[in-house]
């Protein structure tokens, strides 16, 4: 079948193929659908509709309503994350029913590489108990999503297989030289923004390492141990009915456990739930033990998402900074070449979305909250000060053999 190029394309006789292809009775009798927009403030990497479907006569058996993700509408911003396309694409195509958490029924799928057109057709989930990000969810929901979470990464826990059908996230890495300029307005955007000295050191860190010598992107290597990760695991993306949890926008990846664990702590828990920090990690590491996975340690496990939380705060952080940055100062070919693309396309959304503004506040203040937990005072300075001696040791090497 051909991936609608709008949504305006997706007609009558295009559902009714997808309908029959799942032998759906009363497809034949499908003779209206009409599109309502629902992604506003929750999603900027593609366009989200629910499609409300009329049939003839009263004995039609089919779906009232479907939900449709379909790329972005500009061409340009499609083509740059064909990535998260394609693997999306692949989950629901080859991986879904492996996963022990639940996925929305998928009625079709398809990513065309040569357009990076993309769509998924699923059932819409608009009569289940749905979570809000910035209200948070009861103990009992995160419990359940942790639970869950462990269940899924060990189904996955280093199959090598995964890596065949998707691929971890990457990021182009701009030149040094050209990123600079911006870099510093970022700088200054979080000391203005933040009183936090901490975070007026590690801001001057990033700056530091990316104005280094020779500096080029790293090369990705695969986490130990690796899993499925979600990439995007928090309550924006929930749903829950009769006990069960069913996970949407699922931009699977190869990836470390924490990856997902963290983020969900650090992103989706209130600070009054991080009380709940020690138990949560324990429940995880348990459930995975459970399942069958015994070499990996509560102790690394804490290592794993400290790392995690570490970097989320210091991202969320950043974003902020960006979003002034490129609020007041900075110009648009500045903020594309600094910004990764999956940071940009939130900050573009960010910007035009009242929501999206009070997500990632919530977001921020969370995952500092979380930071401040994991990573004693004294024990962050001390970091900060050990790699910038790294760095400036590193640049000093770097000179003496460009003199040399």
């Amino acid at each position: 079948m051909v991936i609608p190029a709008a949504i305006d394309d997706i007609d009558v006789a295009w559902l009714q193929a997808v309908l029959k292809e799942n032998a759906v009775v009363g497809a034949d009798k499908l003779c209206e659908v009409r599109a309502e927009p629902i992604s506003q403030g929750r999603g900027f990497t593609a366009q989200v509709f629910r499609l409300h479907l009329d049939y003839l006569g009263d004995d039609g058996a089919g779906p009232s309503s479907l939900a449709v993700k379909l790329h972005a509408p500009e061409s340009a911003k499609a083509e740059q994350i064909r990535l998260v396309y394609a693997n999306e694409h692949r989950f629901y195509d080859q991986l879904a029913e492996r996963s022990p958490i639940g996925t929305p029924h998928c009625y079709f799928v398809d990513y065309d590489e040569e357009s990076s057109r993309f769509i998924l057709v699923m059932e819409d989930l608009s009569d289940r108990q749905g979570c809000d990000q910035i209200k948070g969810a009861p103990d009992d929901l995160i419990r359940q999503s942790i639970r869950n979470l462990a269940c899924h990464h060990a189904t996955f826990w280093n199959d090598k297989t995964i890596g065949k059908l998707v691929a971890p996230m990457e990021e182009s890495t701009p030149d040094a030289a050209d990123i600079l300029p911006m870099a510093k307005k970022v700088v200054n955007a979080v000391k203005r923004e933040f009183p936090d000295p901490l975070l007026h050191a590690i801001a001057d860190l990033i700056y530091e390492g990316v104005s280094q010598p020779g500096l080029k992107p790293q090369e990705q290597k695969r986490p130990n141990p690796f899993t499925l990760v979600h990439s995007d695991y928090r309550l924006d993306n929930m749903f829950f009915d009769d006990g069960r949890q069913i996970v949407i926008d699922w931009g699977a990846a190869v990836g470390a456990p924490a990856q997902d664990l963290g983020f969900f702590l650090a992103g989706s828990l209130t600070l009054e739930q991080q009380r709940l920090l020690p138990e949560l990690l324990s429940l995880y590491h348990k459930t995975l033990i459970d399942e069958g996975i015994e070499k990996y340690s509560l102790r690394k496990l804490r290592n794993d998402v400290r790392s995690q939380v570490v970097g989320m705060t210091i991202g969320m952080t950043l974003l902020r900074g960006f979003r002034r940055a490129r609020e007041h100062e900075t110009t648009q070919r500045e903020f594309e070449q600094l910004v990764p693309l999956g940071f940009r396309q939130f900050i573009e959304g960010v910007l035009d979305d009242e929501r999206g503004g009070l997500l990632m506040d919530s977001m921020l203040e969370r995952s500092q909250g979380m930071f401040r937990l994991l990573v004693p005072r004294r024990s962050a300075f001390a970091l900060v000060l050990v790699i910038r001696g790294v760095l400036r040791t590193r640049r000093a090497w770097v000179n003496w053999r460009r003199r040399g």
